[in-house]
């Protein structure tokens, strides 16, 4: 009886730390969007000391997917930041997904670099405003 219930107290423990665990990995990415089959993600992260916001993207179709997006970031103290409409040099970002592929941005990303958002050299907000949200806008999924 007294190992029985060792082992249903080891046995609910395992399982509260991993439900933990797990819920802790599903919070990090926030939902930003789900438009024709694709969904998209995006968090903020500490990268070499610097503050970005990575994107993750989830084509759930059965076909090949081209999306395309401008970046808006809104931050603390009403500032905001959006791309192609500060200074109009920087061009519409662009990625394609296969069929069922996800694809998401780690620090010092290097084969898709559109989907890391280094925004610190683009803006001159005092150095201590955060990231509250990242927004797309001119946002599309084309086949």
């Amino acid at each position: 009886m007294k190992k029985l219930t060792i082992f249903t107290g080891m046995l609910f423990l395992t399982v509260l730390l991993n439900a933990n665990l797990y819920a802790q990995y599903n919070v990090d990415w926030l939902l930003q969007s789900k438009t024709n089959g694709v969904e998209l993600y995006y968090k903020v992260i500490n990268c070499n000391d610097q503050e970005v916001v990575i994107l993750k993207f989830i084509n759930a179709n059965n076909f090949d997917v081209k999306v395309l997006w401008d970046n808006e970031l809104l931050f603390e103290s009403n500032f905001h930041y959006r791309s192609n409409l500060e200074n109009g040099s920087e061009a519409q970002n662009s990625i394609v997904i296969k069929a069922g592929e996800i694809i998401n941005a780690q620090c010092n990303e290097l084969t898709n670099p559109q989907l890391i958002i280094h925004y610190k050299n683009k803006v001159s907000f005092p150095p201590y405003v955060k990231v509250i949200k990242f927004r797309p806008y001119n946002f599309s999924v084309n086949k």
